[in-house]
């Protein structure tokens, strides 16, 4: 892995693989998470429907075709507090293009219009494109409502981290998006690319000079003024454990437990602290899923997750309302018992294994070796998954004890349906 300067806030991480028989190379653009979240989700999506010379589907797709079914992509998601937008292409590798076609050459240029030359008319994105486009992300925030264990996590995200920007919605909200008109969403694009750190991942066989050199170029045509990327906030848990508990048409009670540490990139590192929360509640020999769900029988599923990014971890899992308290009550008996205990060899172990089973199979495809890259963002040093298996490997239990004992109970957050209200009534 090599970093490359491409101007002022932009860089291309170079990750040379020649295992792959395409190359994939992803822009992301990277600012602070904030209010206009919905018009900034929506610029890649935008992005990735085409560009000025190739304005609509049909030609679009046909460029596609004649690049040997290259692939674009576009998404927006959030690093810690920082929200990424992502328009991302993937072609053959030129050594298997018949006659040795400069296939990748042609990629990055394909790239390089889509991000700084868009189908514009007018000087604006196309009425008829925002329309479809909009749409379909309000659709996307709407199904995370849906999704009652996804919206139970965002929710306790929110509760627990109030007045911050960790509580907003990743994508803002499916009103929010349904009001964006045309020229809000060519002002989020021109912001974008005037505001925004460029992060480039190319990953592949390739030369770093085709990768840098047209980005280079086009940057250089551009007014760039990029913000900085600043840590997640830190704050203390409460003194006392907020409860927060919401109604809705959920079939099953979804509870979630929150908790803040003030261990966090780029503050401290953060690897016991990620192999103390497997070991706590990631696995299938972990302490919760061995003690709530088959010892006690009080949960569908307990699972723990934590955000090295930003200090937090969460506990979800699923249950019937009656048994809501009892498993509160088991897995803070649970995260009790650990803090006072620490880890058991074996523990220590297994979330060892199961650590470097996930780092490793980092390296199985170009996207997810992007992806190794990505949520590393804010930080200002990168480490390899390689350099992160040798910490995984020299970790210890006193490491991980006292980075578990840093955790601070800070909400508890659940989501049951009406129904069950009027049984627990009765």
């Amino acid at each position: 892995m090599t970093v490359f300067p491409l101007g002022p806030g932009a860089r291309l991480i170079a990750v040379p693989d020649d295992r792959f028989q395409t190359v994939r190379v992803s822009a992301h653009f990277a600012v602070p998470l904030g209010g206009n979240a919905a018009e900034n989700a929506l610029v890649p999506r935008l992005l990735a429907r085409g560009c000025a010379e190739y304005p609509d589907f049909t030609r679009f797709s046909r460029k596609l075709a004649m690049l040997y079914g290259a692939s674009v992509y576009g998404a927006s998601q959030t690093v810690g507090e920082t929200q990424v937008l992502t328009v991302a292409l993937a072609t053959i590798d030129d050594r298997f293009a018949p006659d040795g076609e400069p296939v990748f050459a042609e990629g990055m240029r394909l790239l390089c219009a889509m991000l700084f030359d868009p189908a514009l008319e007018n000087g604006a994105f196309r009425a008829e494109d925002v329309a479809e486009e909009k749409r379909g992300l309000a659709e996307e925030i709407r199904a995370e409502f849906n999704d009652k264990r996804v919206y139970a996590l965002h929710r306790c995200r929110a509760e627990m981290c109030r007045g911050e920007p960790y509580a907003l919605d990743r994508q803002g909200t499916a009103a929010q998006a349904e009001a964006i008109t045309p020229a809000a969403a060519t002002a989020a694009w021109r912001r974008l690319c005037r505001t925004g750190a460029l992060t480039v991942i190319a990953v592949g066989r390739f030369d770093a000079d085709a990768v840098a050199a047209p980005l280079r170029a086009a940057l250089a045509q551009m007014p760039r003024d990029p913000v900085a990327l600043h840590p997640a906030v830190r704050r203390a848990a409460p003194d006392a454990m907020e409860s927060v508990t919401e109604r809705t048409g959920a079939q099953q009670t979804k509870l979630v437990l929150g908790f803040r540490t003030p261990c966090a990139e780029p503050y401290e590192d953060t690897m016991p602290m990620r192999m103390a929360a497997v070991a706590f509640g990631a696995t299938p020999v972990s302490r919760l899923f061995r003690n709530v769900r088959e010892k006690q029988g009080l949960c569908y599923y307990c699972t723990a997750h934590y955000d090295f990014n930003k200090g937090v971890m969460l506990v979800d899992c699923g249950v019937d309302e009656a048994r809501a308290h009892a498993a509160r009550a088991e897995i803070l008996r649970q995260f009790d018992r650990m803090q006072a205990d620490g880890l058991t060899d074996e523990e220590l172990e297994n979330a060892r294994r199961a650590v470097l089973d996930s780092v490793g199979s980092v390296s199985d495809s170009p996207a997810m070796l992007a992806g190794w890259y990505l949520s590393q963002l804010p930080n200002d040093c990168l480490h390899t998954p390689e350099e992160a298996a040798a910490r995984v490997r020299a970790v210890t239990a006193e490491e991980c004890a006292t980075a578990f004992a840093s955790l601070r109970p800070a909400i508890c957050y659940q989501l049951s349906g009406p129904e069950c209200a009027k049984e627990a009534d009765e």
